[in-house]
């Protein structure tokens, strides 16, 4: 069976970045949807201008979270706060427009250069690492805020293992999806999550940890934390399939006439 996907992107940058990342999806994912969060720091003609292109020429594909959290601030160096609590939100205002079932995260830094992703959400449940520490060994290790935060989340799933990895990439099933998405804007106080790479995996493995029988156990974005844009090589090699279960990189920077960005446009453009 084909599993149909909506894909899940917070925003902050210029209106025509965030329209070459659609481009870019729609041309990769075709049978997607993409739900945007807009970031409440950035100006209100973006919110509008994006709502007026999800109303035309991409109705029916993008759809834009009416609610805004304060996620991004110029002054705050780059430093971008509170995805956990956006994605939720993104779901939370798609689950009843759409029928999906698959919920995959993104960043808007990311760019497909590989078709083919559908693969993945269509042979396994989710993609997350399988790498599990135990609660003991967390809590040891942690902060009183850690500590706080997996006191919270068992209040309404029992917390045995946590999970952290990077969001961007991961996949999940839309009836765990919204579980979690209910954990974290009704039980977790609503507030903004500084442990983006905790929350969600953790809770999503708790509620269900058979979802390890059917893992890609990697997340489909590509990214070298030692750059900061994609180096034109690994660009290429995950484009011809050498990097397993990759279809996108991260870091493209997020400017028009960044030459990263510009590689991949000309690579592409022909797809």
């Amino acid at each position: 069976m084909n599993k149909s996907v909506v894909i899940s992107i917070p925003v902050h940058e210029d209106y025509d970045v965030i329209i070459d990342h659609l481009n870019n999806i729609k041309k990769f994912v075709p049978n997607s949807s993409v739900i945007l969060h807009v970031s409440g720091d950035s100006h209100i003609s973006l919110f509008n201008m994006l709502n007026r292109s999800s109303e035309n020429e991409f109705k029916g594909f993008l759809y834009i979270n009416q609610k805004q959290y304060l996620t991004y601030s110029r002054f705050d160096a780059g430093e971008v706060r509170g995805l956990s609590t956006v994605h939720a939100s993104n779901f939370r205002y798609i689950n009843s427009l759409v029928k999906f079932d698959v919920f995959a995260l993104e960043t808007s830094n990311d760019m497909f250069v590989r078709k083919g992703v559908e693969s993945l959400w269509n042979n396994y449940e989710c993609a997350t690492t399988l790498s599990t520490t135990s609660v003991e060994d967390w809590l040891a290790n942690t902060d009183q805020i850690g500590k706080d935060l997996i006191a919270n989340m068992n209040k309404f799933v029992e917390i045995k293992v946590t999970k952290k990895f990077p969001q961007e990439g991961s996949f999940y099933p839309r009836e765990i999806f919204k579980q979690v998405s209910d954990i974290i804007l009704d039980g977790l106080d609503n507030k903004l999550l500084s442990a983006e790479e905790l929350v969600l995996h953790t809770l999503a493995y708790n509620i269900k940890p058979e979802l390890h029988e059917s893992c890609v156990n990697d997340s489909y974005v590509f990214h070298d934390h030692r750059y900061g844009a994609t180096a034109n090589s690994d660009i290429l090699s995950v484009r011809n399939g050498e990097k397993l279960n990759k279809y996108a990189v991260k870091r493209v920077p997020r400017v028009m006439q960044d030459p990263c960005r510009q590689f991949i446009r000309e690579l592409t453009k022909n797809d």
